[in-house]
């Protein structure tokens, strides 16, 4: 027997949005649901906020609705169940600035160099070396090491927090500095 977990698994490695957003929702209320289950969901809902995602899929207004309280809402019941992570407080601070900021300065630095130190999470590294990869900063190298990892951690794409991860914002690692 398949359970929702696996399922949720399976339809967003098949990029089948629908499906996969009802299954995670099951899924995370399995006691067995680990952080990464409920962080593929809060990156699902995300991804599904965009317009561009949402018209590729033609996602269901219920579903476009319901977007914007799932990313957040589920980051929520993730710190409820796992309390504070370094994964959730990234999250929530990404999904922050790009609903509702433009400009890479914005970034907080000093949260992303606080989240790092943890070694729980490589995330911060792909917003700090995006903030500085044009820079002299003595630290770029740095970020751009942990960045490398976390690409090579989310290369396969099997969720699409991974193939978000991969795409466009670990895009500016390939090819473009020695």
């Amino acid at each position: 027997m398949t359970t929702s977990i696996e399922r949720a698994r399976s339809f967003d490695a098949q990029e089948r949005p629908i499906e996969a957003v009802a299954a995670y929702e099951e899924a995370i209320r399995d006691p067995a649901a680990d952080l990464n289950v409920f962080l593929d969901l809060a990156v699902l809902y995300f991804v599904c906020y965009d317009f561009g995602y949402l018209a590729h899929h033609r996602l269901p207004d219920e579903l476009i609705l319901a977007t914007w309280d799932g990313m957040f809402g589920t980051l929520d019941k993730a710190e409820e169940r796992f309390g504070g992570h370094p994964e959730i407080d990234w999250w929530r601070m990404y999904m922050d600035f790009i609903v509702g900021r433009s400009d890479l300065s914005d970034i907080d630095v000093d949260k992303c160099e606080v989240l790092a130190a943890t070694g729980q999470t490589l995330l911060p590294y792909m917003s700090l070396y995006l903030r500085f990869r044009n820079s002299d900063d003595d630290r770029r190298q740095q970020y751009r090491m942990g960045a490398e990892r976390l690409l090579r951690e989310v290369e396969a794409g099997r969720t699409e927090r991974q193939r978000y991860l991969r795409s466009g914002n670990c895009s500016g690692l390939r090819g473009n500095e020695e």
